[in-house]
């Protein structure tokens, strides 16, 4: 018991001083300044997509963002509100007061907030102003032959031009809308590019471009390496290995199911996984494995024969 009490003080004062070490790494930054680079202090703008930028704050792992209309003092609404780790982020808003506040945080400690105040003035000109691309998002996969884009309304625009280009940059089909979004049918696989921009009687935005890649063909199924069927397995961790079906379609994950010989109603291991290996410490017994090979866009393989193998 003596020697339990022994063992358990010299486990716990180990995990305090390294406690205590890493808070000495991290400098405190309570009495730091974040500097607000824009939008400046009582400001008035007319582009309604803000982007919000600060200097960075030395020692400072993260920062809180938080936009109201019209101040904090007397809010009316929530904009955004935030964190993030870079020192700028860009957000669509409508004419108005606006009052915004950000403060840096470590591990240890945060900064006090630092306001600042603008307004928005309404204008017809869209030329400086930029949409949101909201779905799909850039370099998404999907098996659907007919998506919904959609994107942010600008208070200032009539219509909105959509154009869906194939990886020869031709035009294959093009929407015009008053709403902010469209469905566009695309029956043919392969990678594309979608622009949308926002359109006025005086002007127009510059257009905010995606790619996306249409892939409805089920990758074919891996091949097993090991654990082979019947094998027997005796050192301390078991390593599941398979190989991936080339494939020109969407970057390809896996699943691997493993099942004990005492439940097969409910797998034991059941993981999505990016790479062809896995290791697992299981305890004696027997056990059942697949995989099945999915790629990016959601299309699923054949599951591979189920392998049996005993852990000694």
């Amino acid at each position: 018991m003596k020697l339990n009490f022994v063992k358990t003080f010299i486990i716990f004062s180990t995990m305090m001083a390294f406690q205590c070490c890493k808070d000495m790494l991290v400098n405190d930054i309570s009495d730091e300044r974040v500097e607000t680079c824009a939008p400046s202090d009582n400001v008035t703008i007319t582009n309604s997509t803000v982007t919000f930028w600060w200097n960075d704050v030395e020692d400072a792992t993260s920062y809180v963002v938080q936009v109201v209309s019209p101040s904090f003092e007397n809010t009316h609404q929530l904009w955004l509100d935030t964190t993030l780790s870079a020192n700028k982020v860009t957000f669509p808003l409508t004419p108005g007061k606006y009052e915004w506040r950000i403060k840096a945080i470590n591990d240890i400690s945060e900064t006090k907030y630092f306001y600042a105040r603008f307004s928005i003035d309404s204008t017809n000109n869209l030329n400086n102003q930029t949409l949101f691309a909201y779905y799909p998002k850039d370099g998404d996969a999907l098996n659907s032959d007919s998506i919904i884009f959609s994107w942010n309304k600008l208070y200032n625009a009539l219509n909105y031009k959509v154009q869906l280009r194939d990886s020869s940059n031709r035009i294959i089909r093009e929407s015009t809308t008053q709403e902010s979004y469209c469905k566009i049918g695309i029956k043919t696989e392969g990678t594309y590019r979608w622009s949308v921009y926002g359109t006025n009687n005086e002007s127009s935005t510059q257009p905010t471009t995606r790619t996306l890649t249409i892939d409805r063909t089920a990758p074919d199924s891996v091949r097993i390496v090991s654990p082979l069927n019947n094998e027997h397995i005796f050192s301390d961790s078991v390593s599941f290995k398979w190989e991936n079906p080339i494939d020109t379609g969407s970057p390809l994950s896996d699943s691997l199911v493993v099942f004990s010989e005492n439940d097969l109603s409910r797998p034991i291991i059941s993981k999505r996984i990016s790479s062809t290996q896995f290791n697992s410490s299981l305890s004696s017994g027997t056990y059942s494995w697949k995989v099945i090979c999915i790629d990016m866009a959601g299309n699923k393989s054949v599951a591979t024969k189920t392998r049996i193998f005993s852990k000694e």
